[in-house]
């Protein structure tokens, strides 16, 4: 892997079933979830990286949340895929980059411009081998309140 990375946000981020798990109901936090946990990784590493999602109509960036980090959105209609291969077409030398993605289309006119990828599962287990936290919403609290308990906060907050 070079140390000039583009990554296909949404095509990691559905094979990590603890980022997937948010995306139906939570998008904002799936995504802010996956940019940490790269932003952890690459951290201490000497890299340049890009994240870029497919967009959303009205979205087209993303206010960067973490110092360094390049986030960016497709344009409707345009795809992700299509915003790096541009991105690329423009580069004086695509092989410093190395695109992150297990989209076959995407993955194969890349390496026809001497890209090198990394498929989504390989990162993924790089991710989980440099023990970078991967979120775990699963594992949410129950206090376990007994049905008195609970009558007795709604007394207090209603008698405000």
């Amino acid at each position: 892997m070079t140390n000039k990375i583009i990554i296909d946000g949404w095509n990691i981020c559905w094979k990590i079933p603890e980022i997937a798990e948010l995306i139906p109901d939570n998008l904002p936090m799936a995504r802010k979830k996956f940019n940490l946990a790269i932003n952890n990784y690459f951290l201490n590493k000497k890299s340049v990286y890009k994240i870029i999602y497919d967009g959303q109509p009205g979205i087209i960036s993303s206010k960067n949340e973490f110092k360094g980090q390049d986030i960016q959105f497709s344009k409707n209609p345009q795809s992700a895929d299509q915003k790096i291969l541009s991105f690329l077409k423009i580069q004086k030398d695509p092989s410093i980059w190395t695109i992150i993605s297990s989209d076959r289309e995407l993955t194969g006119r890349a390496k026809n411009v001497g890209v090198n990828v990394v498929s989504s599962e390989e990162f993924i287990l790089k991710l989980r081998k440099s023990k970078i936290q991967l979120p775990d919403d699963s594992k949410k609290s129950n206090p376990n309140l007994s049905k008195n308990e609970i009558n007795d906060w709604l007394d207090l907050f209603n008698n405000q």
